[in-house]
């Protein structure tokens, strides 16, 4: 996601990859840069060579959802109080631009406030409408999901 980072927020870009260098020496990270190492190529899988200094990364995009379900499953108990199942999820969008937002997620922002202990790094939006909980997440002021859960109760722990 440092692209995204970089191309709408230059500024916070620098500081992820300063905080990157400071916490190399550690072994988690260490651990986590080999795997993502792992998924680089200097050619695309469309087969173009990218110019020196020029690398891909190849992102797991289930995986990258699931992290991010599961950020909002959390942020909706803190919203509801209410464990909200991940089988309760309708619909998730990575949008990189304003444009991308679809017009019932830019109700969200019209709605309600912003909420987040450091603006700069994650945000989020809440607002629940017609049976539905929806979220808006904003990571490192560069690129958000948007996410839609259902509030009917499927597969309630309590059940």
């Amino acid at each position: 996601m440092y692209p995204a980072v970089q191309r709408s927020n230059p500024n916070m870009a620098k500081l992820m990859f300063e905080d990157l260098l400071r916490r190399s020496e550690k072994p988690q990270t260490q651990i986590l840069a080999r795997k993502l190492l792992r998924n680089t190529g200097f050619i695309t899988k469309g087969g173009i060579h990218l110019p020196a200094g020029t690398v891909e990364i190849a992102l797991d995009g289930y995986r990258m959802q699931r992290v991010v379900l599961k950020i909002a499953i959390g942020l909706l108990y803190e919203e509801t109080s209410e464990y909200v199942p991940l089988g309760n999820a309708k619909d998730i969008r990575l949008c990189e631009n304003e444009e991308d937002v679809p017009e019932l997620y830019q109700l969200v922002f019209n709605a309600s406030l912003i909420k987040g202990a450091y603006h700069k790094v994650f945000s989020y939006k809440y607002f629940e409408f017609d049976a539905n909980h929806l979220l808006c997440m904003l990571f490192w002021g560069s690129f958000m999901f948007c996410v839609c859960f259902e509030s009917r109760a499927i597969g309630r722990a309590d059940q």
